[in-house]
C-alpha cells in the first residue's frame, strides 16, 4: 500500500513537488525556530520541564535531548534522500507535544506555559494549541508523499515564497491566540 501511494505521488509532478517542498521548508522553519528558542533561554525550558518531570536531572536531560531531535530534524528535511524521514518525525514529535500538553489539560494545569513561542511570550497550555499541532502533525504525514526531489529552482523559490507564507499564517495564530488568552484573562 506504501508503495502505491509513493508511485501516486510521484506521479503528481510539479504541484507535488511544490508541496512537499513547502512544506519541509515550513517545518524547518519551525523546528529551526524551535531550536533557537532553547538555544536561547535554556534555564527557561529547563523550569518548564521540571514543572512537569520533577526527577532530578531530567529537565536538563530532555532539554538536551528534545533539541537534538530538532536540530537533527531540521538537517533531514534538507536532504532529498532523508526529507520523508524527517517529515516524519516532525509530524510524531508535535503528536508527541500535543499530548503532553492535552495531558497537562487534562491534570488542569490550564495557566502553564506551553514554550511554544520563547521565553517572553505569555501563550498558556490550551486546546487551540493541542488542535494546531496535530494539524500540523497531519500536514506533515501528507507530505511524506511528495518527498521525491527539490526540482528545479522555480520551484524551490515558489515553494519557499508559500513556507514563508506559511509561518507568518503560524505566528499569525499564536499571536491571535495569545491575544484572546490575555483578553479572557487566561495568562
Amino acid at each position: 500500500m506504501g508503495a502505491a501511494l509513493r508511485r501516486s505521488a510521484e506521479r503528481s509532478g510539479a504541484m507535488g513537488i511544490l508541496f512537499g517542498n513547502t512544506i519541509c521548508l515550513f517545518f524547518a522553519w519551525l523546528f529551526g525556530r524551535a531550536v533557537a528558542h532553547k538555544l536561547y533561554a535554556p534555564a527557561y525550558y529547563r523550569e518548564l520541564l521540571a514543572v512537569s518531570f520533577p526527577i532530578p536531572g531530567a529537565a536538563g536531560t530532555l532539554l538536551a535531548l528534545t533539541t537534538t531531535l530538532e536540530l537533527v530534524l531540521v538537517a533531514l528535511l534538507f536532504l532529498p534522500g532523508s526529507r520523508a524521514t524527517g517529515l516524519t518525525g516532525c509530524a510524531l514529535l508535535l503528536l508527541i507535544y500535543a499530548a503532553f500538553m492535552a495531558w497537562q489539560l487534562w491534570q488542569g494545569r490550564v495557566g502553564m506555559s506551553c514554550g511554544c513561542s520563547g521565553a517572553n511570550s505569555t501563550l498558556v497550555i490550551s486546546l487551540p494549541l493541542v488542535l494546531r499541532n496535530i494539524a500540523c502533525a497531519i500536514l506533515a504525514f501528507a507530505a511524506t508523499l511528495y518527498t521525491v526531489s527539490w526540482g528545479g529552482w522555480p520551484q524551490v523559490v515558489a515553494a519557499l515564497a508559500l513556507a514563508l507564507i506559511l509561518a507568518a499564517a503560524y505566528l499569525l495564530f499564536e499571536q491571535a491566540l495569545a491575544n484572546a488568552q490575555y483578553m479572557n484573562e487566561d495568562v
